[in-house]
């Protein structure tokens, strides 16, 4: 079974595929420094034991659906260097971040 999927500086491109949901087992999840674009899924809070989510450096655009910041205990959060627009959604009830950069 397939618990980290670190597949940063790869060059990827288009949107993450909605099929990435069924990798429900995820702990680690590293798509950063690519050329990914589109919405941040709200099909990502199906990975309930993900513990890391970077989308660092990539071309995201949107709000950031609330369901992917608080369905599972993610640690790490790095959001960072997209064109990400909105309010970031309310995260103080959880207890287990670590870091959070947007």
């Amino acid at each position: 079974m397939l618990s980290r999927a670190l597949l940063s500086r790869n060059q990827l491109t288009r949107t993450i595929p909605t099929s990435i949901s069924n990798m429900y087992r995820l702990a680690d999840l590293d798509l950063a420094v690519n050329k990914l674009s589109g919405q941040i899924l709200a099909q990502l809070d199906k990975m309930k034991v993900l513990a890391t989510l970077n989308l660092d450096n990539n071309m995201f655009f949107g709000a950031i659906s609330p369901t992917v910041m608080g369905n599972y205990g993610v640690g790490i959060l790095n959001f960072s260097q997209n064109s990400l627009e909105g309010n970031i959604p309310d995260v103080f009830g959880l207890k287990s971040y670590y870091m959070i950069e947007f």
